[in-house]
């Protein structure tokens, strides 16, 4: 009988693997022997950070800017925050993985932008805020809109036009009943 020591080296795996370690031994006079061992291997996650801008559409920052994460990896809190005068905002001790980043902005549309997390990494964004059409630049834009106005200043014309004749037609009938 004897006592045998074996170090072993578990790969890097990216999520929970289970493995199987099998050793064989022998020795002349004896009786082979084998055994088997289940192992399960668990990363090692290492916490990353992400750095976000928030710009105007003009590429100007937006200082207040409120951003907030809708969607993160399990187990992560939400991200909460508001940008500072260079419109930057910044968070760490990340679990790697995927985001969705949302910013909002007084008299802004809001934004929403996904970013990837690497292991032990991190990240920057840019998130541009865009202003919302004006009333008139909406009534021009859409084409359902454009169609209607030129058909409406015919119509309006054609009124015009058939008032003046009517004025017109009373005029010659005043004329014709006083000669």
């Amino acid at each position: 009988m004897g006592i045998y020591t074996a170090d072993y080296t578990a790969p890097r795996v990216t999520q929970r693997t289970n493995l199987t370690i099998t050793v064989n031994a022998s020795k002349k006079g004896y009786l082979p022997g084998n055994g088997t061992l289940q192992v399960t291997v668990h990363p090692v996650i290492q916490r990353g950070s992400l750095l976000i801008r928030v710009t105007d559409q003009d590429g100007n920052p937006i200082e207040g800017a409120l951003i907030e994460s809708i969607a993160q990896p399990q187990d992560q809190q939400p991200l909460k925050g508001k940008t500072d005068r260079d419109g930057k905002v910044s968070f760490g001790d990340l679990i790697p993985g995927l985001y969705r980043i949302q910013a909002n902005a007084t008299g802004l549309n809001s934004g929403v932008e996904e970013v990837n997390i690497p292991n032990g990494g991190s990240a920057a964004m840019t998130i541009s805020l865009k202003r919302p059409p004006s009333p008139l630049q909406t009534l021009t834009a859409s084409p359902y809109m454009i169609i209607p106005i030129p058909a409406a200043v015919a119509i309006l014309a054609a009124v015009l036009v058939l008032r003046r004749r009517k004025g017109e037609n009373k005029e010659e009938l005043m004329e014709e009943e006083t000669s």
